[in-house]
């Protein structure tokens, strides 16, 4: 089996030859290839690729960019009033968005209707180019997923930056609950195109652990079971982004989503919940595709194979199951002793898997 045939194996509740393991890539973060990536490759890594199929136009807002040094601003022009950001461009490979931010688009209760109309005026039109171009190059060596919408309530923080996210809800409400109205229509949009995506996998945003049980069952599970019918019934599998560190809060939630495949599961000791207690609470059907965490590469060669294999060798583990790098991945290598560390570790995660993980899914 290739990369590709060993995921839609595990994907399909059957058996693969061995549990796959990917790196994470996106149009905007392509992982480094070269020597090392091809060793990789050839012991069976292979790529979880992120694309989209659906494009948007503002036909009514003008954006204006000014570089400063080092700051890139940018403004966008309605015809209810401007709205700017700012952000870093001196990144390097291991950015984080949410890092380079320095002003986001709200900044005060002026900003919430130009940002709404924004919204309201995109137009958005299928484009396939790119996912069909990133499979084209794959092929056999990766899983390409369609992404464009998260839940509205988790889509809104982008416009703020996570602290003043949590104080607007409090502080203008009523504004906030605009803004949420619009991003549902602007799902309901996105995900009609999405429907008819060529992809197989559809991403359904993030669970970045910003937020709690009370606020993922109020404004998440909703979109989680609307959509998750309507996709299901168009023959997609659908997967969401769960890399937060305590998912232990929500793990009776989970299985009420209709979520396929729970991707970047956190694996302990840095996530807060085990294979084996989502086993007990999701059961049988839902994917676990788990987040290889980027620590335990760090620690000596024989603390990384017996971790490994006590993932591997676990009942629990035994189906429905697959490894990847957390978003870092190869892009954690920023100097000699984060090469020497990564480059040993992820050598002898490869070596186990290859060795012990021949596995039977049900």
């Amino acid at each position: 089996m290739n990369f590709k045939e060993r995921v839609f194996a595990v994907l399909r509740h059957e058996e693969p030859d061995q549990v796959p393991f990917s790196h994470y890539c996106t149009p905007t973060e392509p992982p480094p290839v070269g020597e090392f990536e091809r060793e990789l490759r050839n012991k069976g890594m292979g790529y979880k690729a992120w694309s989209y199929t659906v494009s948007s136009v503002m036909p009514n807002v003008t954006t204006e960019t000014h570089v400063q040094g080092n700051i890139l601003t940018t403004t966008y022009h309605t015809p209810v009033g401007d709205v700017t950001t700012k952000i870093r461009t001196d990144q390097k490979r291991t950015h984080r968005h949410a890092a380079l931010n320095l002003e986001w688009m709200i900044k005060d209760v002026a900003d919430y209707d130009p940002v709404i109309y924004m919204i309201e005026d995109a137009v958005y039109s299928m484009n396939e180019t790119l996912f069909y171009q990133t499979e084209r190059d794959l092929g056999g060596d990766g899983v390409v997923n369609d992404s464009i919408s998260c839940s509205p309530y988790e889509m809104s923080w982008s416009y703020f930056g996570q602290q003043k996210w949590f104080s607007e809800q409090l502080r203008h409400p009523h504004e906030f609950e605009k803004l949420l109205k619009a991003l549902e229509k602007r799902v309901d949009k996105t995900m009609s195109l999405i429907m008819n995506s060529p992809a197989e996998i559809v991403n359904l945003g993030s669970i970045n652990g910003f937020y709690g049980p009370r606020q993922f069952e109020k404004y998440d599970l909703p979109f989680y079971k609307k959509y998750t019918d309507l996709l299901h019934a168009r023959g997609k599998l659908c997967m969401v982004h769960a890399h937060s560190i305590n998912l232990r809060f929500l793990k009776d939630l989970i299985p009420k989503t209709g979520l396929d495949v729970i991707e970047s599961f956190t694996l302990p000791p840095i996530g807060n919940l085990s294979v084996e207690e989502a086993r007990r609470a999701w059961g049988d059907r839902i994917v676990i595709w788990a987040g290889f965490p980027d620590p335990v590469l760090y620690w000596e060669v024989e603390e990384i194979r017996k971790y490994t294999e006590s993932i591997l060798k676990s009942e629990w583990a035994s189906y429905g199951f697959l490894m990847g790098m957390q978003e870092q991945g190869l892009n954690g290598i920023i100097d000699d002793r984060s090469e020497f560390y990564v480059k040993r570790g992820l050598r002898t995660v490869m070596d186990i898997i290859n060795k012990h993980s021949r596995h039977k899914c049900k």
